[in-house]
Parts: C-alpha cells; sequence; structure tokens
C-alpha cells in the first residue's frame, strides 16, 4: 500500500508530460499535420505502437496525411534504441547496479536525449520558420 502514492505521481507526470506535448510541443516541432502525428506518439508513448497506430487510424482513417509514413519512417530510427532496445535494457542495467541513484541518473540521460533533440531541431529546422 506504500508504493501507490509514488504509482500516482509517475502516472499522473506521464499523462501531463503527454498532454504536454501534444498540445504545446507538437504544434511548434512538427511542420505538417501535427495533431495526427502527435496523437499517434502519444499513443506509443502511452502503451505500445500498435496503440499509437489505432489512434492515428482513428483520427485519419483514410490516410489522407503524411502522418502515417512520417510515424513508420521514426520507427526504423526508434525501435532499436528505446523500442525494447538499446536505452531500455540499458536502463534497467543502471537501475539494477546503481540502485542509490540509479533513477538519477536514468532521468538524467532521459533528460539530456530531451535536451539534445531540442537543440537539434532548433538548429536545423526552427529558424526557418521565422
Amino acid at each position: 500500500m506504500n508504493i501507490i502514492l509514488p504509482f500516482t505521481i509517475i502516472v499522473a507526470g506521464g499523462i501531463i508530460w503527454n498532454v504536454f506535448c501534444v498540445m504545446f510541443l507538437a504544434k511548434r516541432l512538427l511542420p505538417n499535420y501535427w495533431f495526427e502525428r502527435a496523437i499517434a506518439e502519444m499513443g506509443q508513448s502511452m502503451g505500445v505502437t500498435a496503440t499509437g497506430v489505432l489512434l492515428l487510424r482513428a483520427v485519419d482513417p483514410d490516410n489522407q496525411t503524411d502522418a502515417p509514413e512520417a510515424f513508420a519512417y521514426k520507427q526504423l530510427l526508434h525501435e532499436p534504441f528505446m523500442g525494447g532496445g538499446l536505452f531500455t535494457t540499458t536502463a534497467v542495467i543502471i537501475l539494477l547496479k546503481s540502485k542509490e541513484h540509479g533513477g538519477l541518473i536514468v532521468l538524467g540521460i532521459a533528460i539530456s536525449a530531451i535536451i539534445i533533440w531540442l537543440i537539434v531541431w532548433f538548429l536545423l529546422w526552427g529558424r526557418k520558420k521565422k
């Protein structure tokens, strides 16, 4: 029973982060069909790839946007690292080997990755929109 509060905080934080990404970041980072692309990403991040595809089919049932292709191309780079790949297994090893600070190390790596990708986006595409 003593793990209910931490679990609730983690779940609420994940939901808040996903909604923030869809409603704020996606509008600014995704060049076209931002909602369709963002809802697929949200579905994947809150479940599995199939959930993302199902949500994408719900908002774009006839594949009239470029969102399905963008999602599929992203998977080629995403899955080997995040979808049960390199980072996923490495995070578990870090958590097991460093029981006191493992969570902070994994959090630091994840935040660093987000910051690096935001910098890459800004340098490559962010200036073009102005």
